[in-house]
């Protein structure tokens, strides 16, 4: 019977590499997978590196047919609105320190809105918190 994986991959010389493991289920995968970005934020400091955002060594996680999603390690995360790039990308900085590239289809997102990240199949959103003028 397959079972789930995990693959790093080195954000700097953008190669792939394989990661030691085999997993029963999601969830078995995904804290192992916590635990490599733990080792990650020790062996490659956000504060250094850039985090999950720069040049700081990645996470995958390998469903068993074979298809993949990063794992950022985000489940619902407290966050701030660091930089608004584009309409739909920003960037945020999560209450752990960490910044991480996400999209959002609310064009009023702003610098400095707070919100919380959901992570859902690999993909982070942002959801906004309501502030005064909502109403």
């Amino acid at each position: 019977m397959p079972k789930w994986k995990l693959r790093g991959f080195d954000a700097f010389s953008k190669e792939h590499y394989e990661l030691p493991g085999e997993y029963n289920s999601q969830e078995e995968a995904e804290n192992a997978a916590d635990k490599r970005l733990n080792k990650l934020e020790k062996e490659q400091p956000s504060s250094d590196s850039g985090g999950q955002r720069d040049i700081q060594d990645q996470v995958f996680v390998i469903r068993p047919d074979g298809s993949k999603y990063r794992y950022t390690g985000l489940k619902a995360v407290d966050c701030t609105v660091v930089v608004k790039e584009t309409s739909t990308d920003l960037i945020a900085k999560t209450e752990h320190g960490h910044l991480v590239n996400i999209r959002t289809n609310l064009p009023d997102v702003r610098r400095g809105h707070r919100g919380k990240i959901i992570s859902f199949e690999g993909k982070e959103f942002f959801i906004r918190e309501p502030y005064e003028g909502d109403y």
